[in-house]
């Protein structure tokens, strides 16, 4: 599971099935990690992250199929990975991924100008409370330290937008088998976008789920065991 910014923070907390120590680190200027907190250079220091893991998943259990997973930011990795070096995994799992922002269209030039002239600019807010209709996973996210709470760099939200344009402007390529979901609600990254990349995907084995009202981290919204459940019967049906 390659993870997001919440997720890199500590450990993407699906409160029902613990994961599994995963094979990569936080992600950079996130979590226990080196660099200014949560300043996203480039989204391509992410894919080469995970362009080794893969590699080393792939020589250490040749015999294995292998699925990524990530979620919101965590998505936009995955699809950018696939699309930038036409990886094949046997599927991916892609979590409120992150393919379009609900940022207003006129301010996105505005954006990538103060990226470059004052990239550490503290912008717009998180909102956490979005995160989840759980009160009790919001409050997790709010006391964890190693939780990102600050208002976005300018940098970063300048590589936000610019990785989604980028898979926006790719998606006819996408060709690997992928389970796509989203929460109808999700106010952080947009549904939208998550529609329009299982419409143009090249994909044949393609699925999209939108669930009713859900949030961004729909394993963690009430009904969330419904997501976990999907999940697993979509691997199972791959992985005989």
């Amino acid at each position: 599971m390659f993870r997001g910014k919440r997720a890199s923070q500590s450990c993407y907390a699906i409160r029902r099935t613990p994961p599994p120590p995963p094979p990569s680190g936080p992600a950079t200027s996130y979590g226990r990690s080196g660099g200014p907190p949560a300043l996203v250079h480039s989204f391509d220091e992410y894919v080469a992250d995970l362009h080794a893991v893969v590699k080393r998943v792939r020589s250490e259990h040749p015999e294995r199929p292998v699925f990524l997973m990530g979620h919101s930011m965590g998505g936009a990795v995955v699809l950018l990975y696939c699309l930038d070096h036409g990886a094949r995994p046997a599927g991916l799992v892609l979590s409120s991924p992150l393919v379009r922002l609900p940022a207003p269209r006129a301010l996105r030039p505005v954006a990538r100008l103060i990226g470059r002239l004052a990239p550490a600019l503290p912008t717009g807010p998180l909102d956490r409370d979005a995160i989840s209709r759980d009160p009790d996973v919001v409050a997790d996210v709010r006391d964890d330290p190693l939780c990102y709470t600050g208002r976005v760099k300018a940098r970063t939200g300048a590589e936000l937008l610019r990785a989604t344009h980028r898979i926006r402007a790719a998606a006819h390529r996408l060709e690997c088998p992928f389970l796509l979901f989203h929460g109808t609600a999700d106010r952080i990254t947009a549904p939208d976008g998550s529609r329009r990349l299982y419409a143009h995907a090249r994909a044949d084995d393609k699925t999209l789920t939108l669930y009713d009202g859900f949030y961004h981290e729909t394993f963690n919204d009430p009904g969330g065991a419904r997501v976990l459940d999907d999940v697993a019967d979509w691997l199972d049906e791959r992985s005989e």
